[in-house]
């Protein structure tokens, strides 16, 4: 009986970091697919690009959460030393992503609507209609040049 709280203890643990995680990376993954647009028109205090890349730190931020919470229940339930590596990697890879897009990110890991929007100008007042892909249902709007 003395284990059970322990074991209910690291359970939310892991349970408040993945939902940490989760929090992070759904909107990044809303920035990354275009229905999250509203940040990028205007740029943060501790952004020091030329653009605003908010939303795409949102998301590495929450990929290495997620990752570092995934390679310590591999380690706690004793999944082979590959895996945590490779995992480990990851979060390597998110981790310096996440730290970069604070000032920049180099234009393969942009979206096609952010490229566009950026190619157009960068206009605030543009950012929603830059680049309407297949998710849209309207028709797309000309994009003031």
């Amino acid at each position: 009986m003395d284990g059970a709280p322990a074991e209910m203890m690291e359970f939310l643990i892991f349970a408040g970091i993945y939902l940490w995680g989760a929090l992070m990376l759904i909107p990044g993954i809303g920035a990354y697919r275009g229905t999250w647009r509203r940040w990028a028109a205007r740029r943060q205090h501790y952004e020091l690009g030329k653009h605003s890349y908010l939303g795409f730190t949102l998301f590495y931020a929450g990929l290495a959460i997620m990752l570092t919470a995934t390679v310590s229940l591999t380690v706690v339930l004793g999944a082979p030393q590959v895996v945590s590596d490779a995992i480990v990697v990851g979060i390597a890879a998110s981790g310096i992503l996440c730290a970069a897009s604070a000032a920049y990110l180099p234009r393969i890991l942009l979206p096609s609507w952010f490229r566009r929007w950026i190619d157009d100008g960068a206009h605030p007042q543009d950012v929603l209609q830059a680049g309407r892909g297949p998710y849209s249902l309207r028709p797309p709007t000309p994009v003031r040049k």
